[in-house]
């Protein structure tokens, strides 16, 4: 997969060869051709990758002023909705399309990431989808739409008009997929309960954040594009080289991004490290992953290559790890060249700046609401490290119902943080039990707690609390059902008497 820069005067070659199949979608080329090539519309397309490298998705917008608004949309109570709720500029998303390729996972969703994300990145803070050509009111193109948070402000329903307040987007890391091991991770009732999942959890945050923008990265995007920019800074190729020539720099994933993952003709080295909460919740600290070193004898490991570094994370935004990291580093005199991370915004720019890191990223949020990962929301997927007296137990912590009140999404609504936990809840669940029937069908012998590590590669337990412990012997849906229901027992409200 490859994606091209978002940008003006693009040659839309590669998307003339796809031409027949726009035409059997309904598409009027000549007309969506003359939009593409318009020296105001900024153009970003995907390419399969493949042998052929054939355009599979592409997308298209333009800015527009308040005085022009009447003349784009033609209707004077679409205007005056717009410019009520717009606080900055305004873009136009005139084209959308992606195909069928199979080989690309979620390509649609990763298509509108990639228009959306370039829009936020030039300061555009209220996007509205107005398609040139009919045939872009599809509908799995609306569904995609509104599961990223666009809602319809038009009264006349036959002629919807989709919009949505990208001022400080939700970020949603979707990343469950990646700590699931073969050849589960390739099954596909697990890879449909997973995204069944997602976009279930992306729905309950449209209703949490009516109107307010929902970013989903894809992993793998997210990981190609830090990829590239590891390697170009690294001046060497993508391609593994067969002589296993490798650049001067070290790569060193210091958070969740690519600390499994080997970059191209690239020294990597990963910095093991985890947020860790206090037992009463009310503080945390970065701390190195149980059973690993202490995170300063890992920084004098990594200066030991004797080689400039390169710090890698999927996010930046308080740099809390960055905060941990990054004395020590100075304190054995490691030469640190660069920062890249997957997302960066404006908060962490300025971070970076004040530190004397040089900084460069995939994508650009200035700012941003609350960010997660979505397989930390999932208890027994994934979650952050708690201070436990047992070591052994892997104690972990979602920031959920009923494991706490306390949570990111909900804040201080009740209602809010039932629905965000209850979501999380269901969804670790209807994961976790199509994994026990496919390692099941497998195997024939049955996923149980105890065996959890061979189906996910960093298994998390919930912590239970002093003098309690789980029977091993149990399944983990087993125990999620059972949160289920407590769950909603803290839910029931006393009705009173009339």
């Amino acid at each position: 997969m490859n994606i091209s820069a978002f940008r003006k005067d693009i040659d839309i070659d590669s998307i003339r060869l796809i031409a027949g199949e726009l035409e059997k979608r309904g598409y009027d080329t000549q007309k969506l051709f003359t939009y593409l090539e318009n020296r105001d519309t900024n153009v970003v397309y995907i390419e399969s990758g493949s042998a052929r490298n054939d355009v599979v998705a592409f997308a298209a917008a333009h800015k527009r002023e308040t005085h022009e608004l009447l003349e784009e949309f033609g209707s004077a109570e679409i205007a005056a909705h717009i410019r009520r709720r717009a606080t900055g500029e305004i873009a136009v998303i005139g084209a959308f399309y992606s195909g069928s390729e199979r080989t690309i996972s979620n390509l649609s969703q990763i298509m509108l990431t990639e228009v959306l994300t370039a829009l936020v990145a030039r300061d555009v803070a209220y996007a509205v989808y107005h398609p040139v050509d009919p045939a872009g009111m599809a509908k799995g193109t609306i569904d995609v739409l509104r599961r990223h948070g666009f809602v319809n402000i038009s009264d006349d329903h036959n002629d919807p008009v989709y919009a949505v307040d990208m001022k400080a987007p939700v970020i949603v890391f979707r990343d469950v997929e990646t700590v699931i091991k073969a050849p589960l991770n390739k099954n596909p009732r697990v890879l449909k309960a997973i995204d069944e999942a997602h976009y279930k959890l992306l729905h309950t945050f449209t209703e949490i954040f009516p109107g307010q923008l929902i970013l989903s990265f894809n992993p793998n995007a997210v990981y190609s594009k830090i990829i590239d920019l590891v390697t170009a800074s690294n001046g060497v190729s993508t391609v593994q080289d067969p002589r296993r020539i490798r650049g001067p720099y070290m790569c060193v994933p210091f958070g969740k991004a690519l600390s499994d993952v080997v970059v191209p003709n690239t020294v990597t080295k990963t910095l093991r490290t985890e947020k860790y909460f206090a037992g009463n919740l009310k503080g945390f600290e970065i701390r190195e992953v149980r059973d690993y070193l202490n995170i300063d004898d890992q920084v004098m490991t990594i200066g030991s290559f004797g080689r400039p570094v390169m710090l890698v994370d999927d996010l930046l935004h308080k740099g809390q790890r960055m905060d941990k990291i990054d004395p020590l580093f100075r304190q054995h005199g490691i030469d640190v060249r660069k920062v890249i991370v997957g997302v960066l915004t404006g908060n962490a720019r300025d971070r970076m700046k004040m530190k004397g890191r040089e900084v460069e990223e995939a994508y650009f949020i200035p700012t941003i609401n609350i960010w997660l990962n979505e397989r930390d929301c999932y208890p027994f997927i994934g979650g952050d490290g708690i201070d436990s007296d047992d070591e052994e137990s892997r104690a972990s912590i979602n920031m959920i119902m009923p494991y706490t009140s306390f949570n990111f999404v909900g804040n201080d609504d009740r209602a809010n943080t039932f629905k965000y936990s209850m979501t999380c809840l269901e969804n670790a669940y209807a994961i976790l039990r199509v994994l026990e029937e496919e390692y099941q069908a497998r195997f024939e012998k049955k996923l149980t707690l105890k065996r959890l590590g061979e189906v996910i590669t960093y298994p998390r337990r919930p912590s239970v609390g002093e003098g309690l412990c789980y029977d091993e012997s149990m399944a983990p849906s087993a125990y999620v059902e059972s949160d289920m229901k407590r769950l909603r027992r803290l839910n029931l409200v006393k009705e009173k008497k009339r």
